[in-house]
């Protein structure tokens, strides 16, 4: 159950219209989280802005933006995450048996160098650890300029909204399929 009540149905201007903003943006969904958020129309709007940045308009691959998200879900243990964002790593490309061995990625051996490259920055950045030398030399042969900062920003948003998520007991229950819109 959540900390605080879904706010009633849109009632007000500011509400019906960043609800339609949410709709427009996502397919016609309403996620819980976007429900909760309508209780602040300014914060829903800058949430959807970062959020559909982070998500749909970086230049990571699909791979590597999913496998993040994910890996984020699970260092946060973040079911509402997981179910969003599973079902969309398989069709970035990511094998069910890597879903699987995720949470050992380190041991695992079924990740390729930079796969361990951006998976080692993600951990550091999203457990708040300084990013190592050897690893920063490690994810620069992998990405550029603008996608180290693009993964930050995407670590920092799916790290934020894993939070946000546990602290006011947000879940996907009672919402549309899956699909990784948040």
């Amino acid at each position: 159950m959540p900390l605080i009540p879904y706010p009633p149905p849109s009632d007000t201007a500011d509400r019906l219209a960043i609800e339609a903003k949410v709709r427009t943006a996502r397919g016609g969904r309403l996620l819980n989280l976007y429900r909760m958020l309508l209780h602040s129309p300014p914060v829903a709007d800058g949430w959807l802005a970062l959020g559909t940045a982070a998500r749909y308009r970086t230049q990571l691959t699909g791979r590597q933006r999913e496998l993040t998200i994910c890996l984020i879900a699970l260092l946060n243990d973040c079911e509402y995450e997981w179910a969003e964002h599973a079902p969309e790593a398989i069709r970035a490309g990511v094998s069910p048996q890597e879903l699987e061995q995720l949470a050992t990625w380190r041991s695992s051996g079924l990740f390729a160098r930079d796969d361990r490259a951006v998976l080692g920055y993600v951990a550091s950045v999203a457990l708040a650890r300084a990013v190592d030398r050897e690893l920063a030399d490690e994810l620069r042969l992998v990405l550029d300029d603008r996608q180290v900062l693009e993964l930050t920003a995407v670590v920092g948003y799916y790290t934020g909204l894993a939070r946000f998520l546990i602290a006011l007991g947000i879940d996907a229950s009672g919402e549309e399929s899956s699909g990784g819109d948040n």
